[in-house]
């Protein structure tokens, strides 16, 4: 679906989580590259086109990457498959079906073309959401929040009550 970048709104939940998410790109013409952009440009996310020669070897790559399955080598899959970036595998909806290249198995999700807006920002969100997660949201506290470390506990006591007044 190649229509052009909606403007309708898009979840909070999604745009919190993909705000400033670096997306690398492999495997995609200059057309579909641009909309991808325009796309993530919508949610203040970040793309870059990179060659599939620079999967090799590469621990992270940014946030996740999104990687065309039809456009790419078999090597450059193996870097893919190796690499520390959660990786979101794009391909048609029938040679995912078939199995090609083992799809249906290393990549953390898959989209099928031809794809949505909405469709790419919730599959691109359920990828990179776990692994921003693991950083605590701030709570609001009804005091500050302050950390004694000493090793007698006697001091630590009178501190601390001292802070409570």
């Amino acid at each position: 679906m190649n229509s052009p970048a909606s403007s309708s709104p898009v979840a909070a939940e999604i745009s919190a989580v993909l705000t400033g998410c670096r997306v690398a790109l492999v495997g995609f013409d200059p057309s579909e590259t641009a909309r991808i952009a325009t796309i993530l440009g919508r949610v203040n996310s970040l793309s870059t086109r990179f060659e599939e020669s620079w999967l090799a070897g590469t621990g992270q790559l940014g946030d996740v990457l999104l990687l065309k399955l039809v456009s790419v080598s078999p090597g450059a899959l193996r870097g893919a498959a190796a690499c520390n970036t959660p990786v979101l595998a794009v391909a048609p909806a029938e040679s995912i079906l078939q199995g090609l290249r083992g799809a249906y198995r290393w990549p953390q999700d898959l989209l099928a073309e031809p794809w949505s807006e909405a469709e790419l920002l919730f599959r691109l969100f359920r990828v990179v959401a776990p692994a921003r997660s693991v950083i605590p949201r701030a709570a609001v506290r009804p005091q500050p929040l302050i950390l004694i470390a000493d090793d007698d506990p006697s001091w630590v006591a009178l501190l601390e009550s001292t802070l409570r007044m």
